[in-house]
């Protein structure tokens, strides 16, 4: 923001604890009086641990030049610059820079902020990084490396929110005017944990940059953008269930339709068909009804009726030429002249309750099912469970 081009990392080897300054322009002069500042903070905080090494690349205008050699030489500093095209070999603070850079890229992309507070975002990346966890180090972070204390974290925010703060009463201009101003955090004070560093679009007599302990953050806004809040998973599940009941699980609802397809209607089978008339010995007689069925289809397996069965026992009930009533006597197919079993008129009944029930499975397999229970009743029930299952555990994973 106070139009910075250029940073300077310098980087305690031991704990790697990092400081960063910024330059306007790259000359000598300015490259010097940074790193005279950075040697005057290092051995006031620590006397009893001088810098002895200085590793930098061979920068001609920046560390190649008298001013900084006579510093080095004077303070005892072993100068050890790497060799030219060679940005490689100080491994350490290239991967640093690059490291500092990519979060600062993503802190920026995700606070909405502009280009002119790319300064503060690489400020508050070292910042950071020096209180996170590092490999190079056995685990620890670098703040705990170089002050032998484990850093305060509570005081941490997103970047970019939103910052209300508080104006002093000595700026308020009447007994009803606001009194807080909306900003936005863009850095931290290294020096403590208690103040942060904002940003006032308004300006005004706060001025642009301020400093503040007095505030109250709304992290659910990020530069004016309110972040995306997820539905209740009661919401959700309101949502896909058509039922006024919960959802049951595949397993049971398969268990459910096969006791109520086997209880209410006969399973006729391809021997029991091919053998004549429905009789006692080869289907179970069939319960009436203790209520009206309802509109909707009624939950049967595909198994236990099928189109084919219920064309041959059209075709059989057209060939019959016996009485449609109850007969014993000598039959004509058995040696012999013994009584023949009784049987059983095929009920007219069943017949319309079969072929009504037939057209609704072609109605419905023909078409993807538009709710719950027609899925259930259709020919790939199992795949459409399986697919319903799929998609709630995604939902429930993304927490969507």
């Amino acid at each position: 923001m106070a139009g910075a081009r250029y940073i300077i990392v310098y980087i305690d080897d031991f704990s790697r604890y990092t400081w960063v300054y910024f330059l306007q322009i790259k000359t000598a002069d300015e490259v010097t009086s940074r790193f005279q500042e950075f040697q005057h903070l290092v051995e006031k905080q620590w006397p009893n641990w001088p810098i002895k090494r200085f590793r930098c690349d061979k920068g001609k205008s920046e560390y190649d030049n008298g001013f900084l050699q006579e510093i080095l030489r004077v303070s005892g500093i072993s100068y050890q610059p790497s060799l030219s095209f060679t940005q490689h070999k100080n491994g350490v603070s290239e991967c640093m820079i690059r490291t500092l850079v990519t979060k600062a890229h993503a802190m920026m992309i995700n606070s909405h902020l502009d280009d002119p507070f790319w300064a503060e975002a690489i400020n508050t990346a070292s910042y950071l990084h020096a209180r996170s966890p590092s490999r190079f180090i056995g685990g620890k972070t670098p703040f705990h490396m170089l002050f032998r204390k484990a850093p305060n974290i509570s005081h941490l925010r997103h970047f970019g929110c939103i910052v209300y703060k508080l104006i002093p009463k000595e700026l308020r201009t009447g007994k009803f005017t606001p009194r807080s101003v909306e900003c936005t955090l863009v850095s931290y004070i290294n020096s403590t944990v208690k103040i942060w560093r904002l940003w006032n679009p308004e300006g005004g007599q706060l001025g642009r940059v301020v400093n503040a302990s007095d505030v109250h953050f709304d992290e659910l806004r990020v530069a004016g953008k309110r972040l995306p809040e997820l539905p209740p998973t009661e919401v959700l599940n309101q949502i896909l269930s058509s039922e006024s009941k919960p959802m049951p699980k595949p397993r049971q609802v398969l268990a459910n339709r096969n006791e109520v397809a086997t209880s209410r209607y006969p399973v006729i089978t391809e021997e029991a068909a091919a053998t004549g008339p429905i009789t006692l010995s080869n289907a179970s007689r069939i319960p009436e009804p203790a209520h009206a069925e309802p509109s909707c289809f009624p939950n049967i397996t595909t198994s236990s009726l099928r189109l084919q069965e219920t064309k041959s026992l059209q075709k059989q009930k057209r060939e019959t030429a016996e009485p449609s009533r109850l007969r014993v006597g000598p039959s004509p197919n058995i040696p012999g002249g013994k009584p023949a079993e009784t049987s059983l008129r095929r009920s007219s009944r069943l017949s319309g309750m079969v072929r009504a029930n037939a057209a609704r499975v072609i109605s419905i397999e023909e078409s993807d099912p538009t709710s719950y229970r027609e899925a259930l009743a259709h020919k790939y029930a199992s795949k459409w469970e399986d697919a319903i299952q799929e998609k709630l555990c995604s939902l429930e994973m993304n927490e969507t």
